[in-house]
């Protein structure tokens, strides 16, 4: 997944959805990159003409934050601990218990 594909716009349904497909999903390995814009590129140019904006470090963590609660996983291994990202997390995901 890219953190930040929403941009500043959709950043919470975009790590809210997210987290939502992947507990449909329930792959046995998620891993999170942040979005990097590469000069020359379609999202490049959406971020020059201002109709795309990256979300700031701290919203990227939120987002991490975000996608990792809307996950309710059998046993997924999750990973965010590429350059890209400001925290890297990695760690395994099981089912949330319901508390009596």
């Amino acid at each position: 997944m890219l953190l930040g594909l929403g941009g500043v716009e959709r950043s919470k349904i975009h790590s809210e959805e997210t987290g939502k497909f992947l507990t449909r999903i329930q792959p046995d390995y998620a891993g999170a990159l942040s979005v990097i814009i590469v000069p020359g590129t379609p999202l490049a140019e959406e971020v020059k003409k201002g109709t795309f904006k990256v979300p700031d470090p701290y919203m990227l963590l939120e987002e991490l934050s975000n996608m990792i609660s809307n996950i309710d996983a059998d046993h997924m291994y999750f990973a965010s601990n590429h350059a890209s990202n400001y925290l890297p997390v990695k760690g395994w995901l099981l089912r949330k218990k319901k508390r009596c």
